[in-house]
């Protein structure tokens, strides 16, 4: 039915109606054309930006993983450090109450070489 209302309103329209109808129709087919070939550009962007996010996703899970391994070695590095710091002064205490005990000079320097030694020892243990 639609071609015969086609055909009945053609054989009314002049032929420069006619020719602007037709450049309608060709410039609106032209834009749609137009319109998918963007359409299937921005998808592609679109593909590219999703690869993007999802690619710093995955280092986002990496650094807070390795930030998590890093933070508990540090705990682990202070409670080494707080035990050999309690030694440490448990020790020089010793030595303290070595040193008020002896009078002596030579005494005095043997036990603070000694000192040294030990906490140079103290140190390459833990590092």
């Amino acid at each position: 039915m639609l071609d015969t209302i086609k055909t009945a309103t053609a054989a009314r329209v002049n032929p420069a109606e006619e020719k602007l109808h037709k450049a309608n129709e060709g410039f609106l087919q032209g834009e749609g054309g137009k319109q998918q070939l963007m359409m299937k550009q921005q998808d592609g962007q679109l593909e590219d930006i999703e690869a993007a996010v999802t690619r710093l996703g995955r280092v986002g899970l990496t650094i807070h993983e390795e930030l998590a391994s890093q933070g508990q070695m540090l705990d682990e590095l202070e409670e080494d450090v707080d035990t050999t710091h309690s030694r440490l002064r448990a020790t020089q205490k010793k030595v303290l109450d070595v040193i008020k005990k002896s009078g002596t000079t030579t005494q005095l320097g043997l036990i603070v070489f000694l000192m040294v030694v030990l906490v140079v020892i103290a140190v390459l243990a833990f590092v």
